[in-house]
């Protein structure tokens, strides 16, 4: 019996608290979160900016822009080799006539 009593008053502490926290304003939040350092924040390790992300899309564009273009460079190559094959081999058959 005392037991259950006990477990009631931890459930009931715990849900009073989470609901005050839910309810108190952010300001509050952000002073109970902030580290015990105040005064000191963390400085060193900024998060990336909105203009390094776009940098690095337009990198990784064209990057892949490039390596379409050579893919396609290679593959008019590898067509034109294919078409100088078949006119020689043509020409020798015509010349076998």
């Amino acid at each position: 019996m005392k037991r259950d009593q006990k477990k009631e008053d931890t459930e009931k502490a715990v849900a009073e608290d989470m609901r005050k926290k839910a309810t108190e304003r952010l300001s509050v939040t952000k002073k109970r979160k902030e580290p015990e350092d105040a005064g000191e924040k963390d400085l060193d390790k900024p998060g990336p900016s909105r203009r390094k992300i776009q940098k690095s899309l337009a990198e990784i564009m064209e990057q892949s822009i490039n390596t379409r273009r050579e893919e396609r460079m290679r593959e008019m190559e590898i067509r034109a080799n294919e078409l100088k094959q078949q006119e020689t081999f043509h020409s020798l058959l015509l010349q076998q006539q």
